[in-house]
């Protein structure tokens, strides 16, 4: 089945009339030296014009490439100034064309800073905007903005200090004398570096995401453009299909973390999700009127504009260049997170489903509208700091504002409603693990969660114990009752709901319920589905667990499940086909039955 689902001071603008007067010819009798002169008297004169000149940008270039631009400039003196950016198909020779061209956005006096790999050294660096070529230096300002349409466009940048915006244009110092020739494309990530990590080649890269993304819609966010890094480690794969996972790094790491840690042939490659003010972007994005800037904790929550899913795009963007430049399999795509990661890792996930195979992850959270966790200390709970830290960046639950999806934020971001009101999307496999004990994120969603599954029919296997957020001595389980290689986007799988040998996970307080237990984590099968046009089989059974210290932990001799066939690639029967069914064991048949099919899933 198919789913469709800068103000310049009176004296300098009347010089530069007069400068203009004199090169027209109307005062040819002055030679060129007479003008320098002039100029040396304004700039000694006791006038406020003498300060202007540290708010100007100069020696503004750009250059094309792959359908972003990329423009520099020498930046103003005070390191306090924002830069203002527009673009234009007829030249920007005065201040009052601005408000005719198209206006791209904002950047600080910091945007030509690797924000990601200084955070990482200790120290400043810079980032490569072209790749073999040196970084850009401290003194130099950096705007990228990504080719709407086809055209020779124009550029100029203007100072902001103080909310003060400096309006005059000069031509070849923050106005582009000659067009850049520029084509729609698909933006491509600029190499900057190869280093060794543990004496093994870590590839890094930065990808830059502008704000401004459609000709008739309003900028993402007032900061033009974000640049991010992200790692890459080929682990010795040259050619060939191999597994590609991304791994989302949790709170306190970075997109170093695990980056040569491998089980088989795969090529990891993991992103950043910082922004310049040293936030991160909860792995999603933010309010449009959230400051990205902004280094201070005094920014009042939106209750009002879009929440953009600007990192999202970056995942989307990341994997497609990994498929067109990597030996990586399309179909075998994997996502990893704790923590932090898991939530960037989940709702990818579930938001773009056909893209990702399998995912792994811990210390998840799966309904980030949750505020009453039964733990009076959770950090999501109404008032707390993750809560607070959330509330500033995407407005407070309930406010519920719209995201670029055209859904309210906080369904868009409840793993319960996406996954129930989006049954028929083709959800890849997930594992998770929580802990009862687990006071950052909470416990109690967790078991609402575990019962939607039940009506969702979305599959995985979901792990509990009574580990903390991190571990911790009341840890049960094994990690190694997940193989996240078995399963491929080409590959259906068999999803179960209802399993009777569930554990009962208890009322939402750490205390009630099982002490450990599992979600379907009995069950499995063997090779793989047998998915024709006509005809749609696997063969299951009960394992056994792994636990922690090594033993194992007996499956019950039996169990009642709900199966669905999830990820169909050959049998879609149309509405009104009849549908046999039986369960054998050996050759057996121990249960059978008829249905007619009328859509959804089976």
């Amino acid at each position: 089945m198919a789913y469709f689902w800068l103000s310049a001071s009176f004296i300098m603008g009347s010089f530069l009339f007069s400068r203009y007067a004199l090169q027209s010819g109307k005062q040819s009798g002055i030679g060129i030296s007479w003008l320098l002169t002039v100029s040396l008297i304004i700039f000694e004169s006791g006038t406020n014009a003498f300060a202007t000149p540290l708010n100007y940008v100069n020696n503004l270039s750009g250059f094309y490439n792959s359908g972003q631009v990329f423009l520099t400039w020498q930046k103003a003196e005070d390191t306090t100034a924002f830069y203002k950016v527009y673009r234009s198909l007829s030249p920007i020779s005065n201040g009052n064309q601005l408000a005719n061209c198209e206006y791209l956005g904002l950047t600080n006096s910091h945007s030509s800073r690797d924000h990601d790999l200084s955070r990482h050294d200790g120290f400043d660096q810079f980032l490569v905007i072209e790749a073999g070529k040196p970084p850009l230096s401290s003194n130099t300002g950096l705007f990228v903005a990504t080719t709407l349409l086809n055209g020779a466009y124009y550029y100029a940048v203007t100072t902001l200090v103080e909310g003060i915006e400096e309006l005059t244009i000069i031509q070849g110092a923050n106005s582009l004398q000659n067009p850049v020739i520029e084509t729609v494309d698909i933006p491509q990530p600029v190499f900057q570096q190869t280093r060794l990590v543990s004496s093994k080649p870590v590839d890094i890269y930065a990808i830059f995401i502008s704000s401004r993304y459609a000709m008739d819609q309003p900028l993402m966010n007032s900061a033009g453009f974000i640049a991010n890094d992200f790692a890459v480690y080929r682990n010795g794969a040259t050619s060939g299909q191999h597994p590609l996972r991304i791994r989302f790094h949790g709170g306190g790491a970075d997109f170093f973390n695990n980056i040569i840690v491998t089980q088989t042939d795969e090529i990891n490659l993991n992103p950043e999700n910082f922004l310049p003010s040293g936030d991160n972007s909860s792995w999603w994005g933010a309010n449009e009127n959230f400051n990205i800037f902004n280094t201070d904790s005094n920014e009042v929550p939106p209750t009002t504009g879009v929440n953009y899913d600007y990192y999202q795009q970056q995942i989307t963007r990341l994997i497609d260049w990994a498929i067109a430049n990597l030996p990586v399999d399309s179909n075998r795509i994997y996502l990893e997170g704790s923590s932090l990661g898991s939530i960037g890792a989940y709702f990818y996930a579930i938001t773009y489903p056909e893209r990702i195979a399998a995912v792994r992850i811990s210390g998840s959270v799966f309904d980030l509208s949750f505020q009453d966790d039964k733990y009076p200390g959770s950090s999501l709970n109404a008032g707390k700091v993750n809560r607070t830290n959330g509330d500033t960046q995407f407005g407070p639950v309930e406010a519920d504002l719209l995201s670029n999806s055209g859904l309210f934020f906080y369904d868009q971001m409840n793993g319960n409603w996406m996954t129930n009101t989006y049954k028929e999307k083709d959800y890849p496999f997930i594992y998770s693990m929580n802990g009862k004990n687990d006071t950052i994120v909470g416990w109690t969603e967790k078991t609402i969660y575990y019962q939607s599954l039940n009506t969702s029919h979305i599959g995985g296997y979901y792990f509990w114990d009574g580990r903390k957020h991190g571990g911790g001595p009341d840890v049960v389980w094994s990690d190694d009752n997940y193989n996240i290689f078995k399963y491929s986007k080409n590959l259906s799988f068999p999803a179960f709901a209802n399993c009777s040998t569930n554990e009962y996970a208890g009322n939402g307080t750490a205390a009630d319920g099982e002490a450990f237990g599992t979600v379907n984590g009995f069950l499995e099968w063997e090779g793989n589905v047998e998915d024709t046009e006509t005809y749609w089989s696997a063969s299951i059974f009960m394992r056994d667990l792994k636990k922690a210290d090594g033993s194992l932990y007996a499956a019950p001799d039996y169990c009642a499940v709900d199966i669905t066939p999830r990820r169909r690639q050959q049998f879609k029967p149309a509405d009104g086909d009849t549908l046999w069914w039986n369960v054998l064991l050996g050759n057996m048949i121990i249960q059978s039955g008829m249905q007619v099919y009328d859509g959804g899933l089976i």
